[in-house]
């Protein structure tokens, strides 16, 4: 017997064990699937693209960074909080659709600004166990190390 028309209940049916199937392959490819989920990470270090990482640099302003979705990205400073998106596959760095904000009756100071400044010119990111790094186009880096939480332990 030969069929000239699939019925549409079948035809639905087809079409959603296609999407089921083809779901992991759709999976995005950003640096939080590579292990920056994992936790809040804190800056450590600015270095420029002559320095090693044993010689001391005076952080701007304190920053957290936290990716709270495949996309989302969460950073803070003392008195500056941004939200964004980044769609760049790993390990390029990207941040789109920045929104800032800052608490009321919080005055945001210059090295909080800096620091958001230097964060958003970021271009590559790379994860090594506890570290996280954030490389501009100029070489300078930005280390972040992962907060270590009294309940994760």
């Amino acid at each position: 017997m030969q069929c000239k028309y699939l019925n549409r209940g079948a035809a639905y049916l087809a079409l959603v064990l296609i999407a089921t199937l083809t779901q992991g392959c759709l999976r995005t490819e950003t640096v939080a699937a590579y292990g920056a989920a994992a936790g809040i990470w804190d800056l450590e270090q600015i270095l420029g693209p002559n320095q090693t990482a044993n010689e001391n640099t005076v952080l701007p302003a304190r920053l957290n960074l936290q990716f709270s979705g495949p996309t989302q990205v969460q950073a803070n400073t003392r008195c500056l909080s941004l939200t964004a998106r980044n769609t760049a596959p790993y390990p390029w760095f990207r941040l789109e659709q920045t929104r800032m904000s800052r608490p009321s009756g919080c005055v945001a100071s210059r090295d909080d600004a800096s620091t958001m400044a230097l964060l958003q010119s970021r271009t590559e990111v790379e994860v090594s166990g506890p570290f996280l790094i954030l490389r501009a186009q100029d070489r300078t880096e930005m280390v972040f190390t992962q907060e270590i939480r009294g309940d994760a332990q």
